[in-house]
């Protein structure tokens, strides 16, 4: 009953005689009998029809260019995570320019792609 009551993949499971809650991008909590367990909830997606659904994100998105703040930071499941090119393609129909792009997977923090491929000599 426990379970059903906790965001999306979140689980209770049993450890060496005590109760945890899991989550892969989150740290192990210990639940104890009478005491208040606060849970850091993942980033969710902030893209597409997810925005404001609460569904949880894989990625990260980090865009240095000229949009404002220098600096935008998205989070995004697999299903809308965008490729470097279209970032590119939507922030010139907007009349900015991009200087660099980072995407992560939270799981695994690898960098999944780049923009541009190889990043300018600056010697």
């Amino acid at each position: 009953m426990l379970a059903s009551l906790l965001p999306q993949g979140f689980s209770v499971n049993r450890r060496h005689r005590s109760w945890w809650v899991e989550h892969p991008l989150v740290p192990l909590r210990r639940l104890s009998v009478g005491e208040t367990t606060y849970l850091t909830l993942p980033p969710r997606c902030e893209l597409g029809e997810h925005f404001g659904q609460g569904i949880i994100a894989d990625a990260r998105i980090i865009v240095h260019g000229s949009m404002f703040p220098y600096s935008t930071t998205a989070h995004a499941c697999r299903t809308h995570t965008p490729t470097p090119a279209s970032i590119v393609a939507h922030n010139a129909a907007h009349h900015e320019t991009v200087e660099s792009i980072q995407i992560t997977d939270l799981i695994s923090e690898q960098v999944i792609a780049t923009w541009p491929d190889q990043p300018a000599d600056t010697n």
